[in-house]
């Protein structure tokens, strides 16, 4: 009987710390199906919710003052049910409330390219004008207004956008930064400069882009006649200087005039032109930017006192930041 005592007293510590082990265990199971409760994981969600139960918690988030995590189980939701217009609508706004721009703009092209109806372009602009990218914005709201959108939202925004832009009928041009507005054009008075946009039925836009130089440059300075001297001229002069012996003092010639005229390539072609007069240390110089949009020619023509290749620059620039209001308004 003694000899079997030990035995005994082990056996029940076994099973004392056996039991011990599973009531251990089966608290923190309690634990974490009571932590579940409280945080539901987001996969759970997914999984099992609806997307009204997503919009619930999307509220619930945002009255609790996480507009941030709202914006992302809204974004997340929108992902899983992606037909769901209330919750696309809400992952954009909260997004545009916690200043998501990017993300905002990124979630929404994602939908553009899925379903690019008239509404969901509007509020591609909208999003892209509240982020202050008002040439992306302006494009975006065209393209709704092509998809056959109508009402006082869009013509509102588009009213905006025409009070910050320079508007000649289809052709569209915001200020890029140090320029602003006028009612033709734009200036810029760090480096005065003045371009004023004009609208013609359609011409041959060689012709257009010389008829606007020699309009605005020194009267009979680049007509053809004297286009033709001034070669003869310069060819004049380049014989005197090789034939000039060397060490002779030559004397000082006078700036000759610059003209410069080439087609643009691509397939909508274009017409550019610039001049440059200089008498003394005054310089005149202006670039001619023709571009064809339907049947109707519009010249951009910039002009001020920099070296004409520097306006010529400066004008394909302004020029490639045109938007056209119809067709081929891309988003």
């Amino acid at each position: 009987m003694n000899g079997s005592q030990p035995v005994v007293c082990q056996t029940l510590l076994r099973a004392a710390f056996l039991l011990m082990a599973v009531m251990v265990s089966v608290c923190q199971a309690d634990q974490a199906a009571a932590a579940a409760v409280v945080s539901p994981s987001p996969e759970s969600v997914w999984s099992e919710d609806s997307a009204s139960a997503v919009l619930a918690w999307v509220t619930g988030l945002e009255k609790s003052g996480d507009v941030a995590g709202a914006a992302s189980v809204a974004l997340r939701g929108a992902g899983r049910f992606p037909g769901d217009d209330d919750l696309a609508r809400e992952a954009v706004r909260l997004l545009l409330q916690s200043r998501q721009f990017r993300l905002a703009d990124a979630f929404l092209m994602a939908v553009v390219a899925r379903k690019p109806s008239a509404e969901n372009l509007f509020r591609l602009g909208h999003a892209r004008e509240q982020a202050g990218e008002d040439g992306l914005a302006l494009k975006a709201y065209l393209s709704a207004r092509q998809q056959g959108m109508k009402g006082p939202l869009l013509e509102t925004a588009l009213q905006r956008m025409e009070k910050r832009a320079v508007k000649v009928e289809n052709l569209w041009l915001l200020p890029p930064p140090g320029w602003q507005r006028n009612t033709d054009g734009l200036s810029r008075l760090a480096e005065p400069m003045t371009l004023v946009i004009q609208a013609q039925a359609a011409a041959d836009l060689k012709a257009l882009v010389m008829t606007h130089i020699r309009a605005a440059m020194p009267q009979g300075m680049f007509t053809d006649a004297a286009i033709a001297q001034r070669a003869v001229l310069a060819r004049q002069q380049q014989d005197f200087l090789k034939s000039a012996p060397s060490g002779v003092a030559l004397p000082p010639w006078l700036d000759a005039p610059v003209l410069q005229v080439r087609p643009l390539p691509g397939a909508d072609g274009g017409w550019v032109a610039m001049a440059s007069v200089s008498a003394g240390q005054v310089r005149t110089s202006m670039a001619v930017l023709a571009l064809r949009h339907g049947q109707r020619v519009y010249t951009l023509s910039l002009s001020g006192t920099n070296p004409a290749e520097e306006l010529e620059k400066t004008l394909l620039t302004l020029g490639d930041a045109v938007i056209w209001q119809a067709p081929g308004v891309k988003p």
